[in-house]
């Protein structure tokens, strides 16, 4: 994710934080100075301390989802924290309705352990104790009420605060509203039943109308956070179902329906104007390098053609392209091209059937080819 730098590295697992998180302590800064005359430094420390419990909260939540994952062979690009919550980005989605389940239910069932891990502290409290933070939890939600909390500790309102934080957290995401941990356990026990396309259209609708609701609602309520989140809700599940429908498509085409037969042919002692008149006149921006004797080289595209358009000392195509490549088969499915072509950064790679190049597939024709399978697709 672009804004996100490492902090640390868990189970193998970069964790990453949002240069936005950043923001959460302004937010907090601006609390202690307007209740007080002056700055409140002892209430600065107690939320800054609040904010870290609950994002090591969320982050034991992502790494339920993470974990979770790995038993089920699944690995874990990285988890990005961000000043709305956290992102475990796995690799895949998992192969079975019944692990997604699992893996989804994960994280909130971490959030709900924490949750009675907690409450240990509350019961060790003698009965009055318990009284008075009971009476005090009661007219929380009423700030005009008359109950006098001398006797609650800070301690105690941080114990209290990790109870209700993570029951609520836990609760917020186990709503069934795509795609969140709620609607992607609902997601999961569509699945069972059909087609993830289609169990993926019917959570992603759902969890649509859901965020349209809360939208409708903060914005009545003046609650600027959670029309931002209603709306992030919103388009992550459209982005999501995008997704699956993407990999759908990849699963179920393969190279030999859309490789191109014909290509343009570019050699590694051609000098750079024929590299540049050919990318600016043909429809193609991405070719393979031959040697003299016709034996692929390398490749050529925008990214190695874009300092030509500047002086350099560079004089034939041999010294920019990339060197080497990769080979498909005309059987191959598109999700084995789709991931050479991204793990490999190249553009474009050769189809050949026992050692005879036949045809080429980019990058562009694969994207056109994704884009109308989508678009078919309700």
């Amino acid at each position: 994710m672009k804004g996100a730098f490492q902090i640390a590295r868990i189970f193998d697992i970069p964790v990453k934080i949002h240069w936005s998180f950043i923001l959460i302590f302004v937010w907090i800064g601006s609390i202690a100075y307007q209740n007080s005359d002056r700055f409140n430094t002892d209430q600065f420390i107690w939320l800054s301390i609040g904010v870290f419990a609950l994002f090591t909260c969320v982050l034991m939540h992502e790494f339920g989802h993470a974990l979770t994952a790995r038993h089920f062979g699944i690995g874990t690009r990285d988890i990005v924290l961000l000043p709305i919550g956290g992102v475990a980005m796995l690799n895949k989605l998992p192969n079975k309705p019944f692990q997604e389940f699992l893996v989804a239910l994960a994280g909130p069932l971490v959030n709900l352990g924490i949750s009675m891990v907690s409450m240990i502290y509350i019961l060790f409290l003698s009965d009055e104790k318990q009284s008075d933070i009971y009476q005090w939890m009661v007219h929380l939600g009423n700030p005009d009420g008359n109950f006098y909390i001398e006797h609650i500790t800070s301690i105690d309102q941080f114990f209290i605060g990790l109870i209700l934080l993570n029951l609520g957290v836990a609760i917020f995401n186990l709503l069934p509203a795509f795609p969140m941990d709620g609607g992607r356990i609902f997601r999961a026990l569509l699945s069972m039943r059909m087609k993830r396309v289609s169990a993926t259209r019917i959570a992603t609708y759902l969890g649509q109308l859901l965020a349209l609701i809360l939208f409708i609602f903060s914005i009545i309520q003046f609650n600027f956070l959670a029309a931002f989140v209603s709306v992030f809700v919103f388009v992550t599940a459209m982005n999501e179902y995008r997704a699956i429908k993407q990999e759908y498509v990849l699963d179920h085409f393969s190279v030999q329906q859309i490789f191109r037969p014909e290509y343009t042919e570019i050699y590694e002692t051609d000098g750079l104007d024929f590299a540049l008149s050919k990318s600016e006149e043909s429809k193609e921006k991405q070719f393979l390098v031959f040697d003299q004797w016709h034996n692929i080289k390398g490749s050529l595209g925008p990214e190695e053609l874009k300092p030509l358009k500047k002086k350099s000392l560079v004089t034939s195509v041999g010294q920019i392209m990339q060197k080497g490549y990769e080979a498909l088969l005309p059987e191959d499915p598109l999700k084995e091209a789709f991931y050479q072509l991204y793990t490999n950064k190249r553009g474009i790679m050769p189809v050949m059937v026992k050692g005879k190049l036949v045809g080429v597939l980019d990058e562009e024709t694969l994207f056109q080819f994704l884009d109308y399978q989508i678009r078919k697709m309700r």
